[in-house]
């Protein structure tokens, strides 16, 4: 699927075959909201039913968006990536030694108690990961046990910004769904609501049929 795919079948259902009012770079930025909203969508319900089934698969739509990190003789606290949205799975140990399966934390409070509670806190077999956002949105991982170690992980990253030589990550069944979303809010900046609320209401109703 590309960009330009998708710019043309939105023009084309809104009957301006070239840019007027609506320019190329407006509605790339409708298609790339379309497609971040379907990633949010699709990973609320992953984490919601995490917390039931710790063992839930990813969502295979959202596979494409999976990058690995890793890295030697880190202090125990990580800067995630600039493209961070969530966190797959992480693996840590002490600099040179084996990898451990790390039970990830997502924490926005009460990190410094947990990485100072005797119970809490994780060892050198059986580490933790608290995923950590700051004032700024900016999230680091803080690794227990403190120790200079090691890790490899994996997390999704943020769908970029659609240009017509960036394309979308996810696949081409999504097309109709990210186009019917730059549809409705192409129309919203006419002013046309009810036009622009049909397809929203389509958009939603193709997400939850992914």
């Amino acid at each position: 699927m590309l960009s330009t795919d998708l710019i043309t079948a939105t023009r084309s259902l809104l009957d301006e075959a070239s840019a007027s009012f609506w320019t190329d770079n407006d509605l790339y930025l409708y298609l790339s909201d379309g497609q971040r909203e379907i990633v949010n969508y699709l990973l609320a319900i992953y984490k919601a039913k995490s917390q039931v089934n710790p063992q839930e698969e990813l969502p295979e739509i959202l596979a494409s968006l999976e990058k690995t990190i890793s890295g030697t003789s880190i202090v125990y606290v990580l800067a995630a990536p600039s493209d961070y949205l969530h966190l797959i799975d992480m693996q840590w140990g002490v600099h040179s030694g084996t990898l451990y399966p790390a039970f990830i934390r997502q924490s926005q409070r009460n990190t410094i108690f947990e990485m100072n509670n005797t119970f809490l806190a994780g060892t050198t077999t059986n580490p933790i990961v608290i995923v950590k956002g700051d004032s700024s949105g900016s999230k680091a991982f803080n690794f227990i046990p403190q120790v200079t170690g090691d890790y490899l992980g994996t997390y999704l990253r943020i769908p970029p910004i659609l240009t017509a030589s960036v394309n979308p990550l996810l696949p081409d069944n999504t097309k109709s769904a990210i186009v019917n979303y730059a549809l409705a809010s192409a129309l919203a900046k006419d002013k046309n609501y009810s036009e622009s609320s049909m397809f929203y209401q389509k958009f939603l109703q193709q997400i939850q049929s992914l």
